[in-house]
């Protein structure tokens, strides 16, 4: 018992030693530049006046368009592909217990 949970940290120290500073770096400047977006489609003008401040998040767009569940009260796409692999799961196994 004890081996299999240091086989985990070690598995852990692996997959956290691949991403340096260059990988954080590039992942911080991705989300600036999309919350930046935001606001210049939104409102027209950079909403901070350092890029830094848009790395910490409270920036999002909640309008209908790029909501629609919310709006129109319909699940999302990841719900309704999840729907559709459970309803062609359910026609398939309903298939084979017919065949029997």
């Amino acid at each position: 018992m004890r081996e299999s949970i240091d086989f985990e940290k070690e598995e852990e120290k692996e997959t956290t030693a691949l991403r340096d500073r260059a990988y954080f770096r590039k992942a911080r400047h991705k989300a600036i530049c999309h919350r930046k977006n935001i606001c210049m489609r939104i409102y027209g003008m950079d909403w901070f006046n350092k890029d830094g401040k848009y790395a910490k998040g409270k920036i999002h767009c909640g309008c209908g368009l790029c909501k629609p569940g919310k709006r129109f009260h319909q699940p999302s796409l990841k719900t309704r592909k999840e729907l559709a692999k459970y309803e062609t799961e359910l026609k398939e196994y309903k298939k084979t217990v017919n065949e029997r």
